[in-house]
């Protein structure tokens, strides 16, 4: 199941909080709320860093091969 989500919240402590939120007309309603410990935290962090770079790459791919067609 996805859910949409354009805002983020962090709460940290021990157990770090992030509460994923969306946009509504007047205010943010939370759409998500995950508790999870601070080394998995790292991980995660790491993790979606490595993924946007290789997205990025891709992308900076395409982008150089569509001018090359042109």
């Amino acid at each position: 199941m996805s859910v949409y989500a354009n805002g983020l919240t962090i709460h940290m402590n021990e157990i770090a909080y992030l509460e994923f939120t969306e946009n509504m007309q007047s205010h943010n309603g939370p759409v998500a709320r995950i508790a999870i410990q601070y080394e998995a935290l790292k991980q995660m962090h790491a993790a979606i860093g490595d993924a946007i770079m290789q997205h990025d790459a891709r992308l900076s791919e395409l982008s150089k091969a569509r001018s090359t067609a042109h």
